[in-house]
């Protein structure tokens, strides 16, 4: 189920942050090597997990927030390759379920897109 509000609310930011209107630092802090990319990756997962309804949902792109140009630049990137691996792209918090390259028509381009479940939640509850 869509949840529309979210969705527009994230993609407005999305927007006014790619006009100049609003900074990446506003959105995500300044704790961050690269605040736009992060600011992106962010708006563009909360767009997916509007959109789609998951809840797990983080958006890996290139440098400065840009999208890949194709599926096979994607692939190989620095974040891919380590997903591939097995190792922690995310942080070590989370275990990745999965992984896939999307086109994101919001951010016009491709990411990878990861699918992953806290690892925290579970040691809490043992």
């Amino acid at each position: 189920m869509i949840d529309f509000r979210k969705y527009h609310q994230a993609h407005e930011m999305l927007i006014n942050l790619q006009r100049g209107l609003l900074s990446a630092e506003s959105i995500v802090g300044n704790d961050f090597d690269d605040p736009r990319r992060s600011a992106v990756s962010y708006l563009a997962g909360k767009i997916l997990r509007a959109r789609d309804g998951e809840t797990n949902i983080s958006v890996l792109l290139g440098r400065y927030g840009q999208p890949f140009l194709s599926q096979e630049s994607a692939e190989r990137s620095k974040s891919y390759r380590l997903l591939k691996k097995g190792e922690m792209v995310l942080g070590d918090m989370v275990k990745i379920k999965s992984f896939t390259v999307k086109f994101v028509m919001e951010i016009g381009g491709f990411a990878i897109v990861v699918k992953y479940e806290n690892t925290q939640h579970k040691a809490d509850a043992a």
